[in-house]
């Protein structure tokens, strides 16, 4: 009953903390992913779609659980908000049967709760854990955003099959059937391969196993700090795995071949260079940004969608700073070696964290350096080792385990009533205070993913240097038909970096909507000096000599983007509509307003001008036709 009524606190509290954004729309990367996609009725048709990695990109498992909103709520973004919200209470659930099943683990490998002493400390860490990594501002990336579904489906996998693990230890300890081990054995299994159909962090969940029982195997209470206790580290560490190698090696090895096909076929980031040109560089880089993560784990202000232009690489070997992180960070290594032999759950915590952060530590460069929705999995370390210094503090007297000392003793070492009151006051005073700091800072976050236009204000607002933020909150104000505020914010973005494409190719298209044509054909002609087979940009150029009254010319650029475009885009045939419709062309035209229709079927102006045209053959229709296209932020 008690761990039932946690999982109905965790549900109470993940719905009070998180209520505010279930009323928020699609933000970012979501019109790219599920709105502007027409592969999610195409995966309800042939469900196998959903493992091509051109439909909806390469996280299937991702793909059938949009699939699943759609089919109960259309493209409501509400709904998706809601599932969000109950995968994330899936996993703080699982956060909290993982701690408790920590403390069972040891027990039963017949050691002791060496972090406190307390008879109930399981418990009350397992409590203090989940309810502190559920609310955590930086998980709001992952719940908040209807993208981030990906780090929450991971991290309930990585958390299933590692409670799995857990169990199967505890039944190798204690005499049970054969069939329990291969059950939980194949419950780590599957959980092991939908995490990697979720989101590739999963691959390091061998790894956090092998660490576990590396550290619960050593026996260091004999050896002396030094070479012999790095000896001893070592020798452990092989024979740990060795033991371990029918479970541990097949596990390794599908992950690796799973990470492979991801990061050089489905998603080529091989491409990437070394940050800061060398590789020297690439991990002084890595280094600033794991003692980051640690500074926003603890302070989590400000927060940050787009790190780009906030968070630059290192270029200098040399950097002061980035040398610092490598100490500080050694300094941490150390601090995990020797808690190895003395407090191994918080030892534990430190791997944890290390391990899950190894796919994002750029080992092979990947373009988006920093991002805290990184921090899903890795995060459970830093709130178990919060969990484990405020269970010593909330620790009653009462409740502590008898030792086999003498009945003086036991009355000597006992603290003076008044001392402990203070000490169990300041524990859950520090416990409330931390929990309020995160709700309602993550209350606070939740609000910054409303719409779009609140959304990218904030990002400019908070990173004036990011080219996303410009780019997006530009398109945020077209949409909303303020052309002049749009070409602000591109103009903007161009003074950063004036050879950005995206941003010239959509200042053109505000310029286009307000009258200056002249200015928007300069934008067009100079992104595709720069990007010469982006064929958004050729058919914006097609349609503006269109309105020029130069028709030759915009048939030249329309049969360009056509050439560029193999796949189609919707506003490439309406604009050949338009053309050959002023052109007296009306069979032509209809032919181009009806593939317009058929790629998209939300394009009213198209629709309209099928029906007239079938009407009225014989007839030219003076209405306007396609206006200039932007790119969306993601493009």
């Amino acid at each position: 009953m008690k761990k039932l009524a946690v999982c109905l606190l965790l549900a109470g509290v993940i719905g009070s903390v998180y209520y505010n954004a279930l009323g928020n729309g699609f933000v970012f990367d979501d019109y790219l992913l599920v709105v502007n996609r027409s592969a999610i009725p195409r995966v309800i048709a042939k469900p196998l779609l959903a493992f091509s990695p051109t439909a909806l990109g390469y996280r299937p498992f991702r793909t059938l659980s949009y699939v699943l909103d759609y089919r109960l709520g259309g493209m409501r973004p509400g709904i998706f908000h809601l599932s969000n919200l109950v995968y994330h209470w899936l996993a703080a659930c699982l956060v909290f049967f993982v701690t408790l099943r920590l403390f069972a683990g040891e027990k039963a490998a017949g050691g002791d709760v060496s972090d406190v002493s307390s008879a109930d400390a399981g418990f009350r860490i397992a409590l203090f854990t989940a309810l502190l990594w559920s609310v955590h501002p930086l998980q709001t990336e992952a719940v908040t955003y209807i993208s981030g579904r990906r780090d929450i489906l991971s991290g309930v996998f990585f958390f299933l099959g590692l409670y799995a693990f857990l169990r199967l230890r505890v039944q190798s300890w204690q005499p049970s059937s054969l069939g329990h081990q291969v059950s939980w054995f194949l419950v780590v299994v599957l959980a092991y391969g939908l995490g990697l159909l979720s989101k590739e962090m999963t691959v390091t969940l061998p790894l956090v196993m092998l660490s576990y029982d590396y550290i619960y195997e050593l026996r260091l209470q004999e050896v002396r700090f030094g070479w012999a206790y790095v000896r001893a580290l070592g020798r452990g560490s092989a024979s740990t795995v060795w033991r371990h190698k029918y479970l541990y090696l097949p596990l390794l090895l599908g992950g690796v071949c799973f990470s492979w096909y991801a990061a050089f076929v489905a998603l080529p980031v091989w491409r990437v260079g070394w940050h800061g040109g060398s590789i020297v560089t690439n991990f002084l880089t890595t280094a600033r940004i794991w003692v980051y993560y640690l500074y926003l784990l603890l302070w989590p202000i400000p927060l940050l969608a787009d790190y780009s232009g906030a968070f630059l690489p290192v270029h200098s070997w040399l950097d002061p700073q980035a040398w610092g992180a490598v100490g500080f960070l050694l300094i941490l290594f150390l601090v995990i070696l020797g808690l190895v032999r003395s407090a191994r759950l918080a030892a534990f915590c430190g791997l944890w964290f290390a391990i899950t952060l190894l796919p994002v530590s750029h080992i092979i460069p990947y373009p988006e350096m920093v991002a805290e929705h990184y921090l899903y999995i890795p995060s459970f370390g830093f709130c178990l080792l919060l969990a484990l210094a405020l269970a010593r503090l909330t620790q009653s007297p009462k409740s502590q385990v008898p030792s086999p000392k003498s009945a003086d003793e036991q009355v000597s070492n006992l603290q003076p009533p008044a001392s402990s009151l203070w000490k169990l006051g300041v524990g859950y005073s520090l416990f409330v205070a931390l929990f309020a700091f995160y709700a309602g800072r993550t209350v606070i976050r939740n609000r910054d993913w409303h719409d779009d236009l609140i959304f990218y204000n904030g990002m400019v607002r908070d990173n004036p240097y990011s080219l996303r933020a410009r780019l997006g909150l530009g398109y945020a104000y077209d949409l909303s038909g303020l052309p002049r505020m749009a070409i602000y914010q591109y103009s903007a973005g161009l003074r950063i970096n004036p050879r950005d494409p995206r941003l010239l190719t959509n200042r053109g298209a505000a310029l286009q909507k307000v009258g200056e044509l002249a200015a928007a054909e300069g934008d067009y002609l100079a992104s595709l000096n720069i990007l010469p087979d982006d064929s958004r940009t050729m058919s914006n150029l097609g349609f503006l000599y269109i309105e020029k009254g130069e028709l030759d010319k915009a048939r030249s650029f329309l049969e360009q983007a056509e050439r560029f475009s193999p796949g189609g885009d919707y506003a490439i045939y309406a604009n050949w509509g338009l053309l050959n419709e002023i052109q007296g062309k009306l069979p032509e035209a209809l032919e181009g307003y009806r593939k317009a229709l058929a790629l998209n079927p939300a394009d009213d102006i198209s629709a309209q001008k099928i029906k007239t045209l079938e009407k009225q053959l014989s007839q030219k229709d003076g209405s306007p036709g396609q206006t200039a296209e932007s790119n969306t932020p993601g493009d």
